[in-house]
């Protein structure tokens, strides 16, 4: 598996989980494990935007953390579209 495809499907599974868990905090069902998830995806977006040089504490921080989301999300609405998912 190439690099950039083996990027695209972790961004995909990263999408799915957060979309997962949109849809079950919305139902008020928590699946098993789901606080670890979010908290994991949490910390590596965070990480990310630290290393471009954002202070934790910042507001382009924060929408750093957002635009990251975003992207997950439209990566799985792209992938689910082609139905490569």
């Amino acid at each position: 598996m190439s690099e950039r495809k083996a990027a695209v499907l972790v961004a995909a599974v990263a999408g799915l989980l957060l979309a997962a868990s949109a849809a079950l905090s919305s139902s008020g069902i928590r699946s098993y494990g789901e606080d670890a998830i979010l908290k994991q995806i949490a910390e590596e977006d965070s990480s990310l935007c630290t290393k471009f040089g954002l202070d934790a504490a910042s507001q382009r921080h924060a929408e750093c953390m957002a635009d990251l989301a975003d992207l997950r999300r439209r990566h799985v609405q792209l992938l689910t579209e082609y139905a490569w998912i």
